[in-house]
């Protein structure tokens, strides 16, 4: 169950660094989002950083 958490956390994690890489366009940043996605994800809906359009662009890989 632990092993799940962490994965479940690593993936989340990892969606934040690509969406943080997309919104600011630096390597450094997407790896700052990478380690404290927490408090991206606060700053970001706080400010109104992210939105369904950054997401789609961020993913669009998945759409193709």
């Amino acid at each position: 169950m632990k092993r799940i958490g962490g994965l479940i956390h690593l993936f989340v994690a990892v969606c934040s660094a690509m969406i943080g890489y997309t919104i600011h366009h630096s390597l450094c940043w997407a790896i700052v989002d990478f380690v404290f996605y927490p408090i991206a994800w606060v700053k970001w809906l706080i400010c109104h950083e992210v939105s369904l359009s950054i997401i789609k662009s961020t993913f669009s890989f998945l759409t193709r």
